[in-house]
């Protein structure tokens, strides 16, 4: 990285604050609260639900189902493996009280917010996620994200492109009157978020906590292994 860079993107979920760690409680908490499931094994359950679910998420990144499909369907599917039937509604409204759990977690982290705000005096930032208009905004509100971001906030389902389209990240750096090659993309996604932006000619830098790397050395790939905090001080560092 150099100081050619003038505008540094952010994903969302798993990035800038702790997603999955959130839907594990949650999925927790939704499980205790349903008939159909509270009497079953937890982690037999929670194991069908993570095939289902990654199946599913094959099935949606190829076009052949919709987010909500995906989202109805896994719970549906892993509860008839049990000889348990839900309806669609159903499923809606078990995925409903789900998201407001994962909701109830989600707060401010005013010491990122800090060091983001002072990023922001060396550098242009913004974020762009995959997800529901809504949603998204919601959880951006609620990690008191709107005046650290100035508004540039790009969810995919507002521009109707989603990562790793390599349009979507065209779209952002164009909305910032930068270059690609002048914008550096931090996400956890190696497929949407790193290969994306790499394929759009942006710097990635893929933020992950696997600890076993070996194989994933990618040409003009940064990877870094700790938390957006000290990725972000080092940011600050190495700009200021």
């Amino acid at each position: 990285m150099n100081n050619e860079i003038e505008l540094i993107l952010f994903d969302l979920d798993n990035t800038l604050y702790p997603f999955n760690k959130y839907w594990n409680n949650a999925n927790k908490e939704v499980f205790k609260e349903f008939d159909y499931t509270k009497n079953l094994e937890y982690e037999e359950f929670n194991r069908m639900l993570i095939y289902y679910d990654e199946y599913y998420w094959v099935q949606h990144d190829s076009g052949q189902i919709t987010l909500d499909q995906l989202r109805y369907l896994r719970l549906i599917k892993t509860l008839e493996t049990f000889n348990i039937n839900i309806s669609y509604e159903e499923a809606k409204k078990y995925f409903a009280t789900f998201f407001n759990y994962i909701l109830s977690y989600i707060t401010p982290d005013y010491e990122l917010i800090e060091l983001l705000n002072i990023l922001k005096n060396y550098k242009k930032i913004g974020i762009l996620t995959n997800g529901k208009i809504l949603e998204q905004r919601e959880k951006i509100r609620r990690l008191d994200f709107e005046k650290t971001f100035d508004g540039n906030v790009y969810i995919s389902e507002e521009i109707n492109i989603e990562k790793p389209d390599k349009k979507s990240f065209q779209y952002v750096a164009k909305a910032f009157k930068v270059s690609v090659e002048n914008t550096l993309f931090i996400g956890d996604s190696l497929h949407n978020d790193v290969l994306g932006s790499l394929s759009a000619g942006m710097k990635p830098i893929w933020l992950t906590s696997e600890n076993d790397l070996e194989g994933y050395q990618i040409d003009d790939v940064e990877i870094y292994n700790d938390d957006i905090k000290s990725l972000v001080m080092k940011l600050i560092e190495e700009y200021k």
